[in-house]
């Protein structure tokens, strides 16, 4: 194993690690050093990928960590737009198709990082066009009201407060 084997090598393993225990990809802007390095890498890598420089086999690898994507959002979005024309409905997760469990990682990453209040609005929106959209468990169980019912008159409720604006550049 060459040198350059041997550090993608140890930066993968590396990787794999952080995700497992912060349940998301490094960012170049991290707050450590070592965050910062290691979400450098994961953007050399997806440029490697779109340059058509990346082996099979480190593809196949990198596809193995459950975070891993290659594109930004905008890509992945319009995956799932594309899905739902097709099938109707948002992914299941356990469908046991490996496209579809990969576009429900992607509806996971979406709503946890509006959870987070680090989602871009341009985002949230275009999410929320999607029909069945929900960014919460309990609102997936409201349906639209039938023709044999009149739909709910408008209680007052309390508004929430708007996810703050998180510009994000996604390379």
């Amino acid at each position: 194993v060459d040198a350059d084997e041997q550090e993608w090598n140890q930066k993968y393993q590396k990787l794999a690690k952080y995700e497992i225990e912060h349940k998301k990809m490094p960012s170049a802007k991290g707050q450590s050093s070592e965050i910062k390095s290691l979400g450098t890498w994961c953007a050399k890598q997806r440029a490697n990928y779109r340059d058509g420089k990346m082996s099979s086999q480190r593809i196949s690898d990198l596809e193995k960590i459950p975070g891993w994507y290659w594109s930004g959002p905008e890509a992945n979005i319009n995956e799932l737009i594309n899905f739902q024309k097709k099938f109707q409905r948002l992914p299941k997760q356990h469908s046991g198709n490996e496209d579809e469990q990969k576009l429900c990682n992607i509806i996971t990453g979406f709503r946890r990082e509006y959870r987070k209040k680090n989602l871009d609005e341009i985002w949230i929106k275009k999410l929320e066009e999607i029909t069945g959209w929900f960014w919460h468990k309990d609102e997936k169980k409201k349906t639209q009201p039938t023709q044999s019912h009149p739909p709910p008159s408008p209680s007052p409720t309390p508004t929430k407060p708007k996810p703050r604006l998180v510009i994000k550049k996604s390379h």
